[in-house]
């Protein structure tokens, strides 16, 4: 809400009128906590003061760690490297079907 001239007066009188036109401060340090703490939302933004559009979405979370994988990044895989580690798998889940029954 913003606030203009006549707001401003009224709010001058209201202090005024309920503080004194002297205000001593080494006497009463305190009272500048009040007054602000009763006519400081007058001042406030109904927003919050958020930029216009709004807040932007937060980032996106970082990536899994891979600190510790042996050779991460070092050199690429080939398909045909991936496809035989497949083919050793496949041979080795064979053999355990055949263990168990």
């Amino acid at each position: 809400m913003q606030t203009n001239k006549k707001q401003h007066e009224k709010i001058v009188r209201d202090v005024v009128k309920k503080y004194g036109y002297i205000i001593d401060l080494k006497k009463s340090p305190f009272l500048i906590i009040e007054i602000l703490r009763r006519f400081g939302p007058i001042f406030d933004d109904p927003d919050g003061g958020v930029l216009p559009g709004g807040v932007p979405p937060p980032p996106s979370p970082p990536p899994p760690s891979i600190v510790g994988i042996e050779g991460y990044g070092e050199e690429k895989i080939t398909n045909t490297e991936l496809l035989r580690e497949i083919l050793k798998l496949g041979s080795q889940i064979k053999a355990i079907k055949l263990k168990i029954g």
